[in-house]
């Protein structure tokens, strides 16, 4: 029995997007969307992880991790991947940068923003 257990909690739940507020404003055109992308991937990832992790009889990443490391692992993968379904940001490439998600627009030689 807990073994069914411990490989239904390696199942990862997707994300409901009624759990999001439509009309919260992200700046940088940034939108709900592009976070709920990027928040599935991160469960895809954690999923894809603990059932390796289960095939080899290892505890779930979340539980072998100390609460702190785990919450930076949450929020480098999303820093790298919100970019990825918002063209308007970076992750900020700078050793300990902040904020994390810089406005990817370029700047013209007079140091105007270029994007619309």
């Amino acid at each position: 029995m807990t073994d069914h257990l411990e490989l239904a909690a390696c199942t990862p739940i997707p994300v409901d997007p009624a759990g999001f507020n439509r009309a919260t404003i992200v700046p940088y055109g940034c939108t709900v969307e592009h976070i709920y992308l990027a928040m599935n991937d991160f469960i895809a990832f954690l999923g894809f992880i603990n059932q390796q992790l289960f095939t080899q009889e290892i505890q779930r990443l979340e539980t072998m991790l100390m609460p702190a490391n785990f919450s930076s692992i949450v929020g480098e993968f999303m820093g790298a991947d919100i970019p990825k379904h918002c063209p308007g940001l970076v992750k900020n490439a700078y050793h300990n940068g902040h904020p994390d998600l810089l406005w990817s627009c370029p700047v013209s030689v007079d140091s105007e923003r270029l994007c619309y």
